[in-house]
């Protein structure tokens, strides 16, 4: 897991990257989905963009959390918003 991390910034209220870098695997999973769940629930944004461009791995559980992460974020009316790593649109189901 050397180099990976995940890196939370807030534009404003409203918006928020969420930067996933290297492999995200074992404790980061747990990180994963406390700043999911903290983006989501918490603060409530009006746009979420998870940048997945600089991993190198993802988890099955990681891929999980991003499809929870989704499936709640359409329950609240948020946009959220995955790029894969090579830049594509991966899932964008409010917008």
């Amino acid at each position: 897991m050397e180099g990976a991390a995940i890196h939370t910034r807030w534009f404003t209220n409203d918006h928020v990257l969420i930067k996933l870098s290297g492999a995200i695997e074992g404790d980061l999973l747990e990180t994963l989905r406390q700043t999911l769940a903290t983006a989501l629930v918490r603060r409530r944004p009006a746009r979420v963009l998870v940048d997945l461009r600089a991993t190198t791995r993802l988890d099955p559980i990681a891929v999980g959390a991003l499809i929870a992460a989704t499936d709640a974020a359409h329950d609240l009316g948020i946009t959220l918003t995955i790029h894969e790593r090579d830049g594509h649109t991966a899932l964008n189901p409010a917008g």
